[in-house]
């Protein structure tokens, strides 16, 4: 049975896409889509993620986009490239 990894896509303010990132891995792709229907906790650690993010960057004079929204998709291990590992 092949794994699949549970990937979040982050759209940032203007229509920007923003980073993706490995959130975890599950045996299957019906559990992987169950937690990605269900993601309300892990959306908003990121959201936390995000915001103290932007604090930190602007500290030092930078300026990020801030967080819109967050996709969640289900991707097979067969085609994970080495950044979510």
């Amino acid at each position: 049975m092949q794994e699949y990894m549970l990937v979040a896509l982050l759209m940032l303010h203007g229509g920007v896409e923003g980073p993706d990132m490995g959130i975890d891995v599950f045996p299957s792709k019906a559990a992987c889509h169950e937690q990605a229907l269900d993601a309300k906790e892990i959306i908003d650690r990121i959201n936390i993620q995000w915001q103290i993010h932007i604090d930190n960057e602007h500290t030092i004079g930078n300026e990020i986009l801030p967080l819109v929204t967050v996709g969640m998709f289900c991707v097979p291990m067969s085609e994970v490239i080495g950044e979510y590992l």
